[in-house]
């Protein structure tokens, strides 16, 4: 029997898994994921945020149970640390820093990109939040819960920064979008960045290009 190793449990991991077993029902396919949400729309995060979508678990593909359903093995909550081609193995370790080895006979690694953390003093500071994962998304939903913010400063004009835009606008919350670069969404040609800067003022978000954040502080209030 083929031992199937996956590292990554989003679309291109389970999408690799069940076309694995579509391919061959005898194959052993296990599945690594660093969190316990396999195979979740993370660019559907902000719908949820948006309310557009109530309930997060709309966001899976498929749930964990329909995965295994199909013979998939899904290691949830566990990160993989090391991999050792000659030995066709690859250290992994769980959330309270247990190490297992896992073997294989074929590995595919579908992690996806890590995502580079700005160097921005305050980060750590009170309704400030990075949005990568699942886990950033609750964060993010709690605080607009609980503490209803009118007004919202997102850093970066790229897919992400323009997407909670739109969700936090509908919403109902004033959004300052800042980007350092003359335009939003640099990875597009400037003149259709320009349109873009003017639609999104066009539907009342506050657009500020060639600005870099260096500090966040926190604001201390006065009470007489």
């Amino acid at each position: 029997m083929t031992h199937l190793l996956i590292i990554g449990g989003s679309d291109a991991g389970i999408s690799a898994a069940l076309r694995a077993k579509e391919l061959d029902s005898k194959v052993d396919v296990t599945v690594v994921v660093a969190d316990s949400f396999p195979n979740y729309s993370i660019c559907g995060i902000p719908f949820y945020l948006s309310g557009e979508v109530p309930d997060w678990r709309n966001l899976a593909h498929r749930t964990a149970e329909e995965i295994t359903q199909t013979g998939i093995n899904l290691l949830l909550n566990h990160t993989a640390q090391t991999v050792y081609p000659a030995k066709k193995s690859v250290e992994i370790v769980d959330q309270q820093g247990q190490v297992q080895w896992l073997t294989y006979d074929k590995l595919i690694v579908a992690t996806g990109a890590v995502p580079v953390k700005p160097a921005i003093e305050g980060l750590e500071l009170p309704g400030v939040f990075l949005l990568h994962s699942m886990e950033d998304t609750f964060a993010v939903h709690q605080h607009l819960t609980n503490h209803a913010p009118q007004s919202v400063v997102i850093v970066g004009g790229g897919y992400i920064g323009l997407e909670m835009a739109d969700a936090l606008t509908h919403r109902g919350i004033a959004v300052t979008l800042v980007e350092h670069s003359a335009t939003v969404m640099k990875t597009v040609d400037p003149s259709l960045g320009q349109v873009i800067g003017e639609e999104l003022r066009r539907h009342n978000v506050e657009v500020i290009n060639r600005v870099e954040i260096e500090t966040i502080k926190q604001q201390i209030k006065y009470h007489s």
